[in-house]
């Protein structure tokens, strides 16, 4: 599909260098695949589809367990830090507070 569009773009009067249509590649099949999703599925269904396939937001994805587990951890880190020196915790608030004035 990329290649058709290349060529429809060229027999329409656009001119590019072969490296500059190589550079915006991603960029040109993304919106290829937006545009045929709209043609498709309709406005309403493709900002869906597009995200339930996006690379960013499947590496999000596979990334929130670990970011639960540490989120998790440094709570568990915080709560033993204030059970074995009390003190820790006010003295923290207090420059916290300090540091807003």
């Amino acid at each position: 599909m990329v290649r058709e569009y290349r060529d429809y773009l060229r027999q329409h009067g656009f001119s590019f260098t072969k490296a500059e249509f190589v550079k915006h590649n991603e960029w040109i099949r993304q919106r290829l695949r937006q545009a045929v999703l709209r043609i498709r599925f309709g406005l309403d269904e493709t900002p869906r589809l597009l995200l339930a396939t996006d690379a960013t937001v499947e590496r999000a994805l596979v990334a929130m367990p670990k970011a639960q587990a540490l989120l998790k951890s440094s709570r568990r880190s915080r709560r033993n830090a204030n059970l074995t020196n009390p003190g820790w915790c006010a003295a923290s608030e207090e420059t916290a507070a300090g540091a807003g004035r």
